[in-house]
């Protein structure tokens, strides 16, 4: 009897799923319900959002921001704006946002509204990284530069 119960409990160790993937499973369900509630109703970040993920898609410089930590951004750039901003003008305030160096080492970070901890979304970017994209935001410093930077197929 022993021996039976050992094996069950073995079995059943092997059926447990992975602690780590679970949890990411659910910070994911978090951010997604967290999106629909905050970012849906600004039209301007939606679209904001395509053009920026494309960006992260092509320019190995932006794909650190690809995800989460993109979506905070552009949600607080332009939820922060007391008015509403047609799809130019929030671009231009998250690139702003970008330039002014709250990626760089020492900023303030991104904090994850949807972890009960202080939790900075940005913790695994490297310096480097935050500084090339620093760059890059402050690069195309008219609407002309960012249309070339952005390639529409």
């Amino acid at each position: 009897l022993g021996a039976a119960a050992h094996t069950v409990e073995t079995e059943e160790e092997g059926e447990v799923l992975d602690r780590h993937r679970c949890l990411l499973a659910l910070a994911a369900l978090r951010h997604a319900k967290w999106f629909q509630a905050r970012v849906n109703g600004l039209k301007s970040c939606v679209i904001v959002l395509r053009i920026l993920r494309d960006m992260c898609n092509r320019q190995p410089i932006w794909e650190p921001l690809k995800g989460w930590p993109l979506e905070l951004i552009c949600e607080k750039a332009i939820a922060t704006c007391n008015r509403p901003l047609g799809a130019g003008e929030a671009l231009r305030r998250v690139m702003e946002c970008l330039a002014s160096g709250i990626l760089l080492p020492g900023g303030p970070g991104l904090h994850d509204p949807c972890e009960k901890e202080p939790t900075d979304t940005l913790a695994n970017m490297m310096d480097q990284e935050a500084e090339a994209i620093t760059y890059s935001a402050q690069v195309p410093s008219n609407k002309q530069q960012l249309a070339d930077s952005i390639v529409i197929p």
